[in-house]
């Protein structure tokens, strides 16, 4: 069975969210627990 051209762009796309999804997931997870929050911080 051949594959189309369509078939494979939208392959192509769910691969893509699906790799960058947790990526994005773990970084904002990050950025909460370690950014703003901690008092071992201090602005001046």
């Amino acid at each position: 069975m051949k594959i189309t051209r369509r078939q494979f762009v939208k392959g192509a796309a769910a691969a893509g969210v699906v790799a960058v999804l947790p990526w994005k997931m773990a970084v904002r997870e990050a950025w909460a627990q370690y950014g703003f929050n901690s008092p071992n911080l201090t602005k001046f």
